[in-house]
């Protein structure tokens, strides 16, 4: 098992205002991110070869093999890249196509979003935690009544880990080996609060947002939203996802829309739940995908979330996901609660 550090470091300070929904109440006070960048993509650190990043990873008793955690976090960025870069350049072939254009078109070409990690894992003779899931979860979907459907039970939004990239490392029973430590999926997992403040760094929230949210841009559509911090050895990460759905011949399907995402939220120092002057802070501009994620990190330092919501300090303190449909004349977000 990983050991875990604490550690200061020192980066602006940002004060979040944003909707708040949950499951149990909706709050009405609107994010301010007008001082964020139109994208801000993820890269891999400066001096890295994705190539060698990839190549030096190996099978062992059915996991991967990584030589430590940062050249786990290597990978993870590097296909991250090749990702968001194979779908752009999709995309771009279609540049005026709408989203619904696009699903027919993905349809005709027998497009697959998820490519760049189908081609990692067949490099590796493997088998992901990432593809048990999205067939579990395409299984899960088509097994549905409309009427009666609840996103919460999608083994996607139940698998511990959120975003594609790091599940594709996985093996199918959630196992990677970084160094000498032998990870499972359930690492990061939420835990209960074991001590008696207001911080976690093992937590997540979620909220299905439909018509009764927004009656004339969801008619006929969902949206799955869930955000989750995780703190680990070098980085603590503030991590959302949505994913898009449409009614289709009386069945939800995951479906295209062009979606913008972010994440926001302030560092906590985990012993004595104080504030600390580290951000996560990350957006990623309009595209017409089904599925989205965005991660934002702290390097090098272990920094929680306030969570406690009758804590004066969540109201100004506390981590969210906002996302906006079509345009950006609606803001939606999912607030980090306990």
């Amino acid at each position: 098992m990983l050991n875990f550090m604490k550690s200061a470091g020192l980066v602006l300070v940002l004060i979040l205002t944003a909707i708040v929904w949950d499951a149990c109440q909706k709050e009405n006070v609107p994010i301010d991110n007008s001082n964020v960048l139109p994208e801000q993509l993820s890269t891999p650190r400066e001096g890295v070869n994705c190539g060698q990043v990839k190549n030096t990873v190996y099978k062992s008793d059915g996991m991967l093999v990584f030589a430590d955690e940062q050249h786990f976090n290597d990978c993870i960025e590097c296909l991250e890249q090749e990702l968001e870069a194979y779908n752009d350049a999709c995309e771009s072939q279609y540049s005026t196509a709408t989203a619904e254009q696009l699903d027919v078109l993905d349809s005709i070409n027998n497009f697959n979003e998820w490519q760049p990690l189908v081609d990692f894992e067949t490099s590796k003779s493997f088998t992901s935690l990432r593809s048990i899931v999205e067939q579990q979860s395409n299984q899960w979907l088509d097994a549905q009544i409309t009427e009666s459907i609840n996103f919460d039970n999608d083994p996607d939004i139940l698998c511990p880990i959120l975003d594609e990239e790091t599940r594709a490392l996985f093996n199918t029973d959630g196992y990677v080996k970084i160094g000498s430590n032998i990870v499972s999926a359930q690492d990061w997992a939420d835990v209960a609060l074991s001590l008696g403040d207001c911080c976690a760094w093992r937590r997540s929230s979620k909220y299905t947002f439909d018509a009764n949210d927004h009656a004339t841009k969801l008619a006929n559509r969902q949206v799955k939203a869930k955000i989750a911090v995780r703190s680990r050895l070098f980085r603590s990460t503030l991590e959302g996802k949505i994913t898009h759905y449409r009614k289709v011949n009386g069945k939800y399907k995951k479906r295209r829309a062009d979606m913008r995402l972010g994440v926001s939220g302030i560092g906590f120092y985990g012993e004595g739940c104080t504030e600390s002057i580290q951000v996560w802070d990350r957006d990623k501009s309009f595209k017409k995908r089904r599925t989205r994620t965005v991660v934002a990190s702290i390097l090098s330092l272990w920094r929680e979330a306030i969570v406690c919501k009758d804590d004066e300090r969540w109201w100004s303190k506390r981590s969210g996901l906002y996302f906006y449909v079509d345009n950006e004349d609606y803001q939606f977000l999912v607030y980090l609660a306990k």
